[in-house]
């Protein structure tokens, strides 16, 4: 136990330096875009780059996810399956990605003047199109390093990324408004994309992992098993809050201005979420490795810490939002105060995804992708489209943030309910996933 608890630890700070130098360097420039550009334009810079990445999050198709299950499960055991799963969620990626670059080139002025109904917009949705292959690149390698344990390789270079990231992006923004900041977005999430597919290449190697023959009915039980049902959840996940921030750009009570106060207050959310993210990706890649050595005790135990760990950074999350919010939004600029009372009621959203977590990693360890998304993933994000569509043109940002927490709080009971049904699953064949 205390061998399998130190590297349970080991993994949990190298991966915490990692998702912070993702995480902080990323908030850290949106904070300098905001003071550089104000509220309204950076509502203008949030409501793009949610529009690219939401599109990046349609195709995902959990490639990231099934990197860090396949890639765990296989990398002691059976080398050659390990590589096959990091060669096929790879291409799958790529293809992924590059059609949807091209597909938002090619729709820029439609989704400009159509959907968001700002025609001013085209210029700077061109420029964001290369974000959808970044980040649908950035989601598999980095889902394929948490597989291969290379925590330690990443988190040191993606701590020297950060303030890259933040020098160019506010200099951009400085001088180019909201196109530049777009611009420094993509050409950062590049760079990390190059540097990340270097580290997979160099931690395969380093463990004897090397790219083998085909092997058709692991490449059929990916593809059912995961990256259809990840597809999708893509179709539903980020559309579900991008539609309702689309909406909150109509609304009568502040227009961007409201999309910025939000997306303030859930940058924030993200920053709190990092620990919980951090435990959940490490989790899922030990909880597989475990199941693919049979070690079930092992599996246990790891869970029942997750749960315990991520609880302790939820009371700590709250109560630094508790005492010190109106802090914390006033670095965005003083106008962003008024958006404390959304950052209130996100955090209900914050506790439930976070708790929620360590409890998906169980069963997406067994491969139950179909019955997540089907019974947890679907319902959440209808309740998130149903409740925005009502509350937004009254409450504004506030209305989103109150149909992100009832849906993320729905999320939670059902996921609970679906462990307590499938915490003795049956022995998984290949390809298939037993359905409720």
């Amino acid at each position: 136990m205390k061998v399998l608890l130190a590297r349970l630890s080991n993994a949990v700070a190298w991966n915490a330096a990692s998702t912070i130098a993702l995480q902080g360097g990323t908030f850290l420039s949106a904070l300098a875009v905001a003071n550089l550009i104000g509220p309204d334009r950076f509502g203008q810079f949030g409501l793009v780059l949610g529009t690219a990445q939401t599109l990046a999050a349609v195709l995902q198709l959990s490639t990231g996810i099934a990197a860090t299950k396949y890639v765990s499960e296989f990398r002691d055991k059976d080398k050659r399956l390990a590589a096959l799963a990091l060669r096929f969620c790879g291409r799958v990626s790529l293809v992924a990605g590059t059609a949807g670059m091209l597909a938002l080139l090619a729709a820029a002025s439609a989704v400009a003047t159509v959907v968001l109904r700002a025609p001013s917009l085209v210029l700077d949705i061109l420029i964001a199109s290369p974000v959808v292959l970044f980040a649908v690149l950035s989601g598999f390698q980095l889902g394929a390093l948490a597989g291969l344990e290379g925590f330690k390789s990443a988190a040191r270079i993606l701590l020297m990324l950060a303030p890259i990231q933040i020098a160019t992006t506010s200099l951009a923004a400085y001088y180019f408004g909201v196109s530049g900041a777009l611009a420094a977005t993509a050409m950062n999430l590049g760079l990390r994309s190059l540097v990340c597919s270097r580290l997979i290449q160099i931690e395969a190697e380093r463990q004897w992992i090397f790219h083998d023959k085909s092997n058709r009915q692991l490449s059929r039980e990916i593809f059912f098993t995961f990256l259809l049902p990840g597809s999708l959840s893509g179709l539903t996940a980020m559309p579900a809050l991008w539609i309702g921030t689309v909406e909150l750009s109509k609304s009568s009570v502040g227009g961007f201005e409201q999309v910025a106060y939000f997306n303030a207050a859930f940058a924030i959310r993200a920053m709190l979420m990092i620990f919980p993210w951090v435990l959940s990706s490490v989790g899922l890649a030990l909880l597989s490795n475990s199941l693919g050595n049979e070690k079930r005790a092992h599996f246990r135990a790891l869970l029942f810490s997750n749960l315990v760990i991520t609880f302790a950074s939820v009371i700590l999350g709250v109560s630094l939002v508790t005492f010190l919010g109106h802090w914390i939004l006033r670095l965005y600029g003083p106008n962003f105060v008024v958006g404390f009372p959304v950052l209130q009621v996100l955090m209900v959203s914050f506790a439930a995804e976070a708790l929620t977590l360590p409890v998906l990693q169980a069963l997406i360890s067994h491969a139950r992708m179909w019955s997540i998304f089907l019974l947890v993933l679907l319902p959440r994000d209808a309740i998130l489209v149903g409740c925005a569509l009502y509350w937004v043109k009254e409450h504004g940002a506030v209305g989103l943030g109150a149909a992100h927490s009832v849906a993320y709080g729905c999320a939670m009971l059902i996921t609970v309910l679906l462990y307590r049904l499938l915490r003795r699953p049956p022995e998984r064949e290949a390809g298939q996933d037993s359905m409720l």
